[in-house]
This record gives C-alpha cells, structure tokens and sequence, in this order.
C-alpha cells in the first residue's frame, strides 16, 4: 500500500534538490560569465567558455524535465 504522505515528501525532496541542482549550475554559470567578461586571462577563457555552454546545456536540460523550475528562473530570460 502506498503512503501518502511519504510519496508527498519524496516528491517535495526531489523537486528541492532540482532546484538546488539549479541554483548551483546558475552559480557557475554566472561566475564564469562574469569571469570571461571582466578577467583579463586570456589563457582562461577557453575553459571558462566550456564551463558556460556546459552549465547552460544542463540547465535547458532540467528545465525541459523539469518545467516548473521555470518559474523559478523568471530573472534569468536569457538563458
């Protein structure tokens, strides 16, 4: 027999961690970006450019499984 409430929580944990996932690859997104645009190392940008188009490749990933989180990203149109 399913319990409610504990199939409640489970979902309530998973969409928390989604949305830490998220938090976290903005994070890195965001710090890289602001890393390309404004520290002058030009031997760096290769790899922070990686690291941009990875975290905005997975984010567009847990958005498309995840739709809801799109609310949560209402400030970040752009990406």
């Amino acid at each position: 027999m399913i319990d409610i409430d504990d199939l409640i929580e489970e979902i309530e944990d998973l969409r928390r961690s989604y949305r830490d996932e998220l938090e976290s690859r903005l994070d890195v997104l965001l710090s890289h970006i602001l890393k390309r645009l404004y520290v002058p190392l030009a031997n760096d940008y290769n790899g922070w450019e990686r690291t941009i188009r990875e975290q905005r490749k997975q984010i567009r990933r847990r958005l498309e499984q995840s739709p809801s989180l799109k609310n949560y990203l209402m400030v970040f149109d752009g990406i």
